[in-house]
Order: structure tokens, then sequence, then C-alpha cells
């Protein structure tokens, strides 16, 4: 397991690294616990995950006023893998994908609804 932090310049670092045997909630649970030890702050934190529930549980089990996000890079590559398998051609396969993306990036409300209709 990776844990980046930020500082407040916006500079990204590693705040920790933690080997696991296993993928199991337990070893997040584990792994998270022993992060909170070396935190004096565990105020406003957000987790970005790739959608591993046992790792998303143990969030929220362990640290229930943190929030979870689902890292953007993931879910546009899971839509672009359900493309492939839900679209026909590659050229309509790549316009949903970038339609998809174009949606996603809308600065506001009324920029999100004019690319959604």
């Amino acid at each position: 397991m990776h844990v980046m932090a930020v500082t407040p310049m916006n500079i990204g670092y590693t705040f920790c690294i933690a080997f696991l045997s296993g993928k199991e909630e337990s070893h997040y649970s584990w792994a998270l616990n022993q992060m909170k030890k070396l935190m004096t702050y565990q105020e406003d934190l957000v987790f970005v995950t790739d959608r591993e529930l046992s790792l998303m549980h143990a969030i929220d089990h362990n640290l229930p006023s943190a929030k979870s996000l689902l890292c953007l890079w993931h879910i546009y590559k899971n839509v672009k893998t359900h493309a492939k398998t839900s679209i026909d051609g590659a050229i309509a396969q790549d316009d949903f994908c970038e339609l998809f993306q174009s949606l996603v990036n809308s600065k506001t409300t009324d920029e999100y609804e004019i690319k959604y209709n």
C-alpha cells in the first residue's frame, strides 16, 4: 500500500509504504492503524483508490471521517474496457471515450448539462 500526501504548497510526497501479505480488509486495517500512529493530524483526510473494495471498507472502519474518491485514471480505463465490449467499431469506441472524458472534465453544472444533452 502506497500512501501519498500533499503539502499546502500542492507538492506530493510519499507518506508511507506498507508491503502487505494480502488484500483482505484486515491487512489494510493493520496498515491504516500503523499509519495513524505516525499522524499527528487526522482531519480532512482524502483517499483516492482504484476501487479496491477491501481497502475502501478498511478506510471506512478505521478512519470514518476520511473521504474516499475513485481514481479518475482507473475510471477512464474501465470505461474504455467496457466500451470495447459494448460498442461496435473502434472509431465509435474512441468517440464515446472522448465524449465521456469531456463530460467528466466539465467545470460547471451548466457545462455538464450542455455536454450531456
